[in-house]
C-alpha cells in the first residue's frame, strides 16, 4: 500500500462523497469519486502495484470517472 497527493475537486453528489483528481504520468487527469472518509490531507491510500523508470502503477480503491482502476503516476506523487 501507498499514500498518494490527490487534488480535491469538489464536494458530491452524496453527502459523504467527493469528487477528486489524480495526475496521471502522461499529464492527464483521473477524477474517482470517494468516500469522504478514504481522504486524509489531501492525500489517498492506493495500491502499488508496479514502478518502472520513476513511474507507479497504482489501483485505485474505486473505479475512477473513465472507468479505469490501475493508473500510472509519478513517483513524485508518492507521499513518503
Amino acid at each position: 500500500m501507498a499514500r498518494i497527493r490527490i487534488t480535491p475537486v469538489m464536494d458530491g453528489p452524496g453527502p459523504r462523497e467527493r469528487i477528486i483528481a489524480i495526475s496521471t504520468k502522461g499529464g492527464g487527469q483521473e477524477e474517482v469519486i470517494l468516500p469522504k472518509e478514504l481522504i486524509q490531507d489531501d492525500t489517498l491510500e492506493v495500491g502499488k502495484v508496479a514502478t518502472a523508470d520513476g513511474s507507479v502503477l497504482i489501483e485505485l480503491p474505486q473505479e475512477s470517472a473513465s472507468g479505469s482502476w490501475r493508473l500510472w503516476i509519478d513517483a513524485k506523487t508518492l507521499v513518503v
